[in-house]
């Protein structure tokens, strides 16, 4: 059946949205993580110099794999810009890092799906309560919109600049790439298929989840005035100990949450987890609290591959298939998956939310920030409008079944934007816009 187009309709209810949240006192939460992004500017001759002095075997990306040298960084460069792959990995080396400052033109900016997140929503004028980790001046300074709050250790929600520390930044490095530049390996050239982008992590202080108690009793406490909450960053625990503690601690912390507010939406943001063994702890031991897992396409595509099915993602068949392998798999009441064509929900409806609507405000938000570089406000939300429906997207929304497997199916189409001015955080402000749907 056609599709119907909500996005004018759901940019015009922001407003609302946001007078609806003051005047109840219910806000959207989110957690954990911050750091500082070096943007690292894409140069395929800089990059192909570099392949020509350093790529000493053939172009691979495994699980488990580290950057410690120019080698391994232009060994997996390779691999992931060659299949239109996006990724992240860990790097263990502080040469490395400067190399790549000396070698790349680099800019700075915020990062972090909690801190990302939280800066989206306030650039539309919503307000947040959000814990971050990497409280240096640097980022809390890009954190400073008057509609974000922290919770102080005296369990007060005071202004994000009442918060800094003197600790210097943790540096996450965002490779973006250009689709259509060509990479040359040895004597042979090779077009790059997609834009996408690669994060590399030169980071201690994530490798424990550093959420302050006292930010976790202050929620707990005050669980009624919590509208959504929006958890991500366990990406970063590399020891499988260390994580399943984390994961069973605050399985608990969440438990407690909706049982003071069953009506709070708790809301996983996936990432590229560094071994399939995290990302299953992560999922098993959070999912049958969760309202919602979210994630993107290439890590539906690695779920899929680990229960023994290639995922086709415009084949409307094997999408849904693998949704409903996944669900079983790790029973939220929903997933959603965010393409670059279409967002999804697979999963259970839930009362008085319409998710169709969600997915459109976690579009607008991230083809807004694809398209002009930055977060958004309600003008530039606007503009966006004037892009097409994705048409592969169209195709998808327009077959979709309303229910599939006894699950609610909603799908909504992108705007369609050939080349965006940027790939970074689109995730993160994709599962933010949604938070808005839940005030």
């Amino acid at each position: 059946m056609p599709y119907q187009d909500l996005y004018q309709q759901c940019l015009d209810r922001i407003p609302g949205q946001i007078r609806k949240c003051v005047q109840s006192g219910k806000y959207p939460v989110l957690g954990y993580t911050s750091n500082l992004d070096v943007l690292v500017t894409w140069d395929a001759a800089l990059f192909n110099a570099m392949t020509d002095s350093h790529l000493s075997e053939k172009p691979s990306f495994r699980t488990g794999d580290v950057l410690a040298s120019a080698s391994d960084f232009v060994r997996v460069v390779c691999y992931i810009v060659l299949n239109g792959l996006g990724g992240e990995i860990e790097i263990v080396s502080r040469e490395l890092c400067e190399l790549l400052k000396h070698t790349f033109e680099c800019r700075y900016a915020l990062g972090g799906t909690s801190a990302q997140g939280s800066a989206a929503l306030a650039s539309v004028g919503m307000p947040v309560v959000m814990q971050i980790s990497d409280r240096s001046p640097q980022v809390c300074r890009l954190l400073d919109y008057p509609t974000i709050s922290m919770i102080s250790p005296e369990g007060k929600p005071v202004p994000v600049m009442k918060m800094v520390s003197d600790r210097p930044p943790v540096e996450h490095f965002i490779l973006q790439y250009d689709h259509g530049d060509v990479v040359r390996i040895g004597q042979t050239e090779h077009i790059i298929p997609t834009s996408n982008r690669l994060i590399m992590d030169f980071d201690d202080l994530h490798k424990t989840l550093p959420v302050d108690p006292y930010f976790l009793e202050y929620l707990e406490a005050h669980a009624a005035e919590i509208s959504s909450y929006n958890i991500s960053g366990f990406n970063a625990i590399v020891s499988l100990p260390v994580l399943e503690q984390t994961v069973a601690r605050m399985a608990e912390h969440y438990r407690r949450i909706k049982e003071r507010n069953p009506e709070c939406i708790l809301y996983l943001e996936s990432a590229h987890y560094l071994n399939p063994e995290s990302r299953h702890m992560v999922y098993s031991g959070f999912a049958p609290t969760l309202d919602i897992l979210g994630m993107n396409e290439e890590e539906l595509a690695d779920l899929a591959q680990a229960h023994g099915q290639t995922l086709i993602l415009q084949n409307l068949d094997s999408l849904l298939d693998t949704l409903e392998k996944v669900h079983q798999a790790y029973p939220a009441r929903g997933l959603v998956v965010h393409a670059k064509d279409y967002s999804i929900y697979y999963g259970w409806p839930r009362e008085g939310v319409d998710m169709a609507q969600a997915l459109c405000y976690g579009n607008l938000l991230a083809g807004t920030r694809a398209r002009i570089g930055h977060y958004a406000s309600l003008e530039d939300c606007q503009g966006t409008l004037a892009l097409p429906l994705s048409p592969a997207g169209l195709a998808l929304a327009e077959q979709m079944p309303a229910r599939h497997s006894g699950r609610t199916v909603n799908i909504v189409p992108s705007r369609y934007l050939e080349k965006p001015m940027t790939t970074i955080g689109l995730g993160d402000t994709f599962a933010a816009g949604m938070q808005i749907a839940f005030i």
